[in-house]
């Protein structure tokens, strides 16, 4: 999926999107449940897969 179609979907700008992949910045819970549901993921898969890249 393109980060284009992510950041619009989650109504975000690129470089917030590329801040939270980066690890430079924490999306709210809410964004994070956003991400979830755009990319068709549960928000606890979501986020163990950030924790195992980590």
């Amino acid at each position: 999926m393109l980060a284009e179609h992510i950041a619009d979907y989650i109504n975000i700008s690129l470089v917030a999107l590329s801040k939270y992949e980066n690890g430079h910045r924490v999306p709210r819970i809410d964004t994070v449940a956003k991400i979830a549901d755009c990319l068709n993921v549960p928000i606890d898969q979501l986020i163990k897969d950030c924790l195992i890249k980590e």
